[in-house]
């Protein structure tokens, strides 16, 4: 019997040697399933099964690999986040959260370090990213990858495009926030119905990126605690005792007085982009590359969602490891890192799979055009998609995309718009990472701090002559001097190490 066995055994070696094929059950052994963790702004997409569907069948076929995939709506992300890693749910790639430093993602041993993965079954996602792939490495370590888009982001205003051309408001000639001013107080005389201005990530302002009396651009080195103003130089600063900042609330504070900001924007759970594409808003702001920073452009992405949209970029572009943020890392307790990494790989190097994780199933959900760009097919359009997700703008390589013929008809533009980067102004600072272990306790303290104050301040709910030095007060006594002193530190290292 034992003498059978071995011959059946041999049998089938040299059939599937012969004829290039195994029986099923050493096929199925041969897949690899991973789990991917990743963001949607809405509702899960309707046609998500069948889409993942054809994605395994696909990524199968290419390299033996398939991935459960888990949407998770942008409000609760984090929180679901920090649950499925406390509770050891299942997870080998995931979206890492904007609203958490990747220092604090590496203190707290949730992503793993990829540099020898990525030399190994990463090259394509090396290509793809150039320089933008060393964006914010710790101790000399990649923790991020980022998404190949445009990273030369700007500071913009989202905005109803159907109500701008209603009142003739023209967004190209706003350069200061007393003409943003204006524009809301048009919007809240005339249109009850609409908050002029919501926030986004709990803030009016995203990112910092546009503050002052003007508005300008600053590299705020991850997490904002200790920033270089305006992107030059290397001297690290406090933030929030700058007069810039001080004048940012004192400007939000008068809008929120007047009506322009939503009133209850310091208690609510809802997203500001959510809302806006509920038609609850005129207007959000945030940070985004866009394909003309001179002049206001209809956003076609937000466009096709059924809301008629506008953005105008109100700050210089200018490239910060911030850059890197929507950006997959690789789960610490990943018992898959090495198929983790091929499959994030093929979606930098394979068209088809960009595409159909970018735009669905041809036929069903888009269509090509002769031109070769591609439109919505018939009944997909706008709000009415089966598929419509972030994944266009925050996985993956976007300069593999098919380009939508509503928004160019050079079907090369995607590719175009990508190269942008290189070009474009990089921080001097770009590529330092702060390490926070050597401060963990004060950064832990200041982050209360932070938490304690900030939403308030930003939303303009509360009058800062009352509160800003009661916050910059609490901030000292958490230590943030000592936070400010550590990341000058190693920022006069990073750069004498890399010759700035």
């Amino acid at each position: 019997m034992k003498r059978f066995a071995i011959r059946f055994l041999a049998m089938v070696m040299c059939c599937t040697m012969l004829f290039g094929f195994a029986p099923s059950s050493v096929l199925a052994n041969e897949v690899e399933r991973i789990t991917v963790v990743t963001l949607s702004m809405g509702e899960i997409p309707r046609d998500f099964d069948e889409v993942v569907a054809a994605l395994n069948t696909l990524t199968r076929e290419k390299i033996g690999i398939e991935a459960d995939i888990q949407m998770v709506n942008l409000a609760t992300y984090t929180e679901t986040i920090n649950v499925m890693q406390a509770g050891g749910d299942p997870m080998d790639l995931f979206w890492l959260p904007v609203d958490v430093s990747l220092s604090t993602l590496v203190a707290q041993k949730q992503v793993a370090p990829v540099d020898e993965l990525l030399e190994q079954y990463g090259q394509g996602i090396l290509e793809a990213l150039g320089q933008l792939i060393h964006y914010a490495p710790i101790n000399g370590k990649t923790y991020a990858i980022p998404f190949n888009g445009n990273k030369a982001y700007t500071g913009n205003i989202v905005c109803r495009k159907d109500i701008c051309d209603k009142y003739g408001i023209n967004l190209d000639e706003i350069t200061s926030y007393e003409d943003l001013g204006a524009v809301f107080e048009i919007i809240r005389n005339n249109e009850p119905d609409l908050v002029p201005l919501v926030p986004e990530n709990r803030s009016v302002i995203a990112g910092y990126n546009m503050i002052g009396t003007g508005i300008t651009e600053f590299d705020a080195l991850g997490d904002s605690l200790g920033v270089l103003m305006n992107g030059k130089g290397f001297t690290v600063q406090n933030l929030f005792e700058t007069d810039e900042y001080k004048q940012l609330l004192d400007t939000l504070h008068d809008w929120y007085v007047k009506g322009y900001i939503m009133q209850d924007a310091a208690t609510t759970s809802e997203v500001g982009s959510v809302m806006y594409l509920q038609g609850k808003a005129f207007a959000y702001m945030n940070i985004d590359a866009l394909t003309d920073n001179t002049k206001a452009i209809e956003h076609i992405g937000i466009t096709n969602q059924g809301i008629p949209t506008y953005a105008k970029a109100l700050t210089l572009p200018i490239i910060t490891s911030k850059s890197g943020f929507f950006s997959m890392g690789l789960n610490s307790r990943s018992s898959h890192k090495e198929a983790a990494i091929k499959w994030l790989n093929l979606f930098y190097t394979d068209k088809e799979a960009v595409n159909l994780i970018y735009n669905g199933i041809e036929g069903k959900h888009y269509v090509k055009n002769e031109n070769g760009t591609i439109s919505r097919a018939e009944g997909q359009e706008g709000a009415a998609s089966g598929w419509d997700t972030p994944f266009c703008w925050m996985f993956g390589n976007s300069a593999l995309a098919y380009t939508f013929a509503a928004e160019s008809d050079d079907p090369e533009f995607r590719a175009k718009f990508v190269a942008q980067n290189k070009a474009a102004q990089y921080s001097p600072a770009f590529g330092f990472t702060f390490d926070i272990e050597p401060v963990k306790i004060e950064y832990s303290a200041v982050s209360n701090v932070l938490s304690k104050y900030r939403v308030a301040l930003e939303t303009g709910s509360v009058d800062p002559a009352d509160v800003l030095g009661s916050f910059l007060m609490e901030l000292e006594s958490a230590g943030v001097n000592t936070i400010l002193e550590e990341k000058q530190r190693q920022l006069d290292a990073w750069v004498a190490e890399n010759a700035k």
